[in-house]
């Protein structure tokens, strides 16, 4: 689903004013070359949204996702947290120089070296606390204790090592400074006063907040916050937070080493970028909230690749320069013709596909696993914060066919849902009571049906399943992971076969 926005008289929707202001007609609206480069270099973009001068100029989501699905942004959370401690800083809750050791003296270890006496929150924030290799210990009660015993390696401030732990314990930090987590905090800070509604943040085993990766929030809010640190903590014509925090947090602070946009310095949570003077929060399989200072611009992207300089890419060869200094007059007719290519913009789709003797092969099935099978959520694999629970094993798998439908009906050990399944060639998009579901299907060929299904809103999901009718009845089921990452919840997974309820 894409939309412009046209020209208003002062119009504004969701805090964010509407024009066309500054994008050559040739690249946007009329020509949507980004789109087109994103989909011939095989990079799956959920959203997208331009802003210039405070103004969105262009917006799209890929069916089935949409402007208030909240999406996992993963790492792009962290520039989330170091504002907050940009507001704890502010009223002077905390100190940048402040000791780590003297936060935590309950939880340090029995030998305290002399390069973890001098790790200070600014070097959380820079990634230089010290460590040659980062904590692991993500799923332990006590991981705050096992941080403070990995070795410190290198004096802190003279090594930069990527840590997504080090910023979970800023989140802890501000924990210890308020009492209030990291949400609560931000709530009426930065939040209420953005309009940012909806956004949740996952818990580590000890309760704190994963600051470094548990964000899930709607693309909008996201255009929100990185126009507010674009505006260097202006909103609406109030100051929130002060211009100098930004000047520090969106600048290089120290080097960092790593190829393209991962190799050109750090600041306080934000990376810096190619084109000079531009920055961006990130987060991984490609969540980008890219701020451009001298065009006075900002891009939201969010999406599942596992090649995240070729989004970049794609955003420094066709939209950069596509922009325009000045401002131009709205076009109705570029806008509608814009609209016209893109209002059937979805993820892979499939081709309408109905076929009644299929249907009648399947209709009113109910089909148990010959063996024991795992729940729905890690037969279909997530990538997440931790938010979401795989719930107990499948017991039953039910199909039944309406009009460029079918319905998937799904038992597992403690719950009970359905779920809608397009056969025209569009997602269908359903709540249940264990969460939000998007899927689509087809006939591959006689007896043989696939379904992709997607989890919407706390991760990302993805996979296809097969169904393979046998001569004798029973079924075969297969899946095929379509996700970015090989360390999802799914699993490399034999065929399963499937018998109808009640026949031996």
């Amino acid at each position: 689903m894409i939309s412009i926005r046209g020209k208003t008289k002062g119009g504004v929707e969701f805090g964010i004013a509407k024009s066309y202001a500054g994008i050559r007609g040739s690249a946007f609206p009329g020509n949507p070359i980004i789109l087109k480069a994103l989909k011939s270099r095989g990079l799956e973009a959920h959203s997208l949204m331009i802003l210039r001068h405070g103004k969105v100029c262009a917006e799209g989501w890929w069916r089935p996702y949409g402007p208030r699905v909240a999406h996992p942004i993963f790492s792009f959370s962290k520039s989330f947290t170091s504002t907050a401690i940009g507001f704890a800083e502010q009223e002077g809750l905390l100190k940048l120089e402040e000791r780590v050791v003297d936060i935590f003296p309950d939880l340090l270890p029995e030998t305290v070296s002399d390069n973890l006496r001098e790790m200070n929150l600014y070097h959380l924030l820079t990634m230089t606390c010290g460590h040659d290799t980062e904590e692991p210990s993500w799923d332990h009660p006590d991981w705050i204790r096992r941080f403070l015993a990995h070795p410190v390696i290198h004096k802190p401030g003279a090594h930069f090592l990527y840590n997504t732990q080090g910023t979970n314990l800023l989140a802890a930090v501000l924990y210890r400074k308020t009492g209030q987590h990291l949400l609560d905090y931000l709530r009426p800070r930065l939040l209420e006063p953005l309009g940012i509604t909806g956004a949740t943040c996952a818990k580590l085993p000890d309760g704190t907040d994963m600051g470094g990766g548990g964000f899930c929030v709607c693309t909008e809010d996201l255009a929100r916050f990185m126009q507010f640190v674009l505006q260097k903590g202006l909103w609406e014509g109030k100051r929130l937070l002060n211009d100098r925090w930004f000047r520090c947090a969106c600048t290089k602070q120290v080097e960092n080493y790593g190829e393209k946009d991962w190799g050109r310095g750090y600041g306080f949570q934000f990376w810096q970028c190619t084109p000079w003077g531009v920055f961006r929060a990130d987060g991984a399989f490609g969540q980008f909230g890219i701020a451009i200072p001298q065009k006075d611009a900002v891009v939201v992207i969010t999406s599942a690749v596992e090649m995240m300089q070729k989004v970049l890419d794609c955003v420094w060869e066709f939209l950069l320069p596509a922009m325009d200094d000045g401002s131009l007059p709205g076009d109705d007719a570029a806008a509608a013709r814009f609209r016209r290519k893109l209002s059937h913009l979805e993820i892979h789709p499939f081709p309408a596909s109905c076929s009644g003797s299929n249907e009648a092969l399947f209709q009113g099935k109910e089909l148990i696993p010959e063996k024991p099978l795992c729940g729905f959520d890690q037969l279909i694999g997530i990538v997440g914060p931790g938010l979401v629970e795989f719930g107990g094993p499948l017991t039953s798998l039910g199909f039944s066919f309406g009009l460029g439908e079918m319905t998937l009906s799904v038992k597992q050990e403690g719950a009970e849902f359905s779920l809608p399944v397009g056969m025209d060639g569009h997602f269908r998009t359903t709540e249940t009571p264990v969460g939000d579901y998007a899927a689509q299907g087809r006939w591959r060929s006689y007896g043989v049906l696939e379904i992709e299904v997607r989890r919407l809103g706390v991760s990302l999901s993805g996979a296809r399943l097969l169904f393979r009718l046998a001569a004798d009845g029973s079924m075969k089921l297969e899946r095929d992971d379509i996700l970015p990452c090989e360390s999802s919840g799914s699993f490399s997974m034999e065929p399963v076969v499937l018998r109808e309820a009640g026949r031996n």
